[in-house]
């Protein structure tokens, strides 16, 4: 059991290094690439045109025109990179289920405003802005050539307490609307949160950028819409969340401290632009409800829980003076949301949603997993 364990609590990631070997040719078919080539402004396209040139058009497709019918599963590569944010990854992965290239190790390449998995893979929070020939062909040979480990996937099902009569649609993360279902389940790689603070802040700009996607075509201009949705939550009175949700974790119910702004569960210790909200390096104080836990890994089988109390508790976990007050460590999360008529916004692998409720949301472990590690700062192997 630890108190501490000795992991970095948040790292400032550069674009890392990689290995000057080049990618011969008869080498070209260890990999597929799968692109979000509306992702990171103009640096999905210029990637796409970078990887065809570089495996081929048969081993790169966009995610834009995608469909699982163009895939020749009669091969195995060895790996399977994604080029996008944290969102694209777990859809990408939902999209191949059941289909060989499952058992493939993953390659993230970050193109979203957060690209929390791959700063935690080692593989950095951003592309090199030239996006030349070699540094491709260097990324995708260091991804070849790097050691793998498992991640933990897991399975976040929204089950409607309402009656089929009341029972309203739900906006679905990539805009689209799901049938009038009692029950949807969607698998979870990285994080999962509810409540009134970064699900919200991420709810509002998905909106804007849905409304007007000129605004988001920055990486650094998406930061600071994010900042300034911050101010506004700072300055609009806000719902505790501990008056309208219930938590229970592997069974046991966790009585959930009165000035809670948002519940937020981890697989991988980083979210919100790389905030280790759980405090990976810090000691447990007298605020927190968890005091002895296991040493946090993406392949442990457990899953850490932290409730933030406001835009001020956010900031500060942010630069790494707080870590988020640590309420459970376990193997299945159980959320309720008991608001009749009320809506509340959610946030699965940086994708939100408004949830109306009433609502039940249980997460518990799907499968696992693998994945590479870059040559970069690592967070919670």
């Amino acid at each position: 059991m630890f108190c501490c364990p000795l992991f970095p609590s948040r790292e400032t990631v550069s674009p890392p290094l990689y290995r000057h070997f080049p990618l011969i040719p008869e080498k070209r078919n260890d990999i597929v690439a799968f692109v979000n080539s509306r992702s990171g402004s103009q640096n999905g396209l210029q990637l796409l045109e970078q990887l065809r040139s570089i495996i081929g058009e048969k081993n790169t497709y966009d995610l834009s025109s995608f469909s699982l019918d163009l895939c020749d599963f009669s091969w195995t590569p060895k790996r399977l990179v994604i080029a996008g944010g944290d969102g694209t990854t777990g859809w990408v992965l939902s999209l191949l289920q059941g289909t060989p290239w499952m058992l493939i190790p993953i390659a993230p390449i970050p193109l979203g405003t957060g690209n929390e998995l791959s700063r935690c893979l080692g593989w950095g929070e951003t592309l090199s802005q030239t996006l030349s020939h070699e540094y491709i062909t260097q990324l995708l040979t260091s991804f070849v050539s790097s050691r793998e480990i498992n991640i933990d996937r897991w399975s976040c099902t929204f089950k409607s307490l309402k009656s089929a009569q009341r029972r309203s649609l739900e906006l679905d993360s990539y805009g689209s609307m799901l049938k009038t279902s009692k029950e949807v389940t969607k698998d979870m790689l990285c994080f999962f949160s509810i409540g009134y603070l970064d699900s919200e802040i991420a709810l509002k700009f998905h909106c804007m950028r849905e409304d007007y996607p000129e605004l988001a075509a920055s990486r650094s201009f998406n930061k600071l819409l994010h900042l300034g949705f911050g101010v506004q939550n700072l300055l609009m009175p806000n719902i505790a969340v501990s008056r309208i949700l219930s938590l229970e974790i592997d069974g046991k119910e966790i009585v959930l401290p009165e000035k809670i702004m948002t519940v937020q569960v981890f697989n991988i210790h980083s979210s919100g632009d790389g905030v280790d909200f759980f405090g990976l390096n810090d000691w447990s104080t007298e605020k927190d409800l968890l005091q002895d836990y296991e040493q946090p890994s993406m392949s442990d089988g457990l899953l850490e829980i932290v409730g933030t109390e406001g835009i001020i508790h956010f900031l500060q976990a942010r630069a790494s003076a707080q870590h988020s007050r640590r309420l459970g460590q376990g193997k299945t999360v159980r959320i309720v949301f008991q608001e009749d008529d009320l809506s509340i916004p959610v946030q699965l692998d940086g994708e939100p949603w408004p949830v109306n409720g009433p609502c039940e949301i249980t997460i518990s472990h799907k499968d696992r997993l693998t994945a590479v590690v870059g040559p970069g700062p690592c967070r919670g192997l």
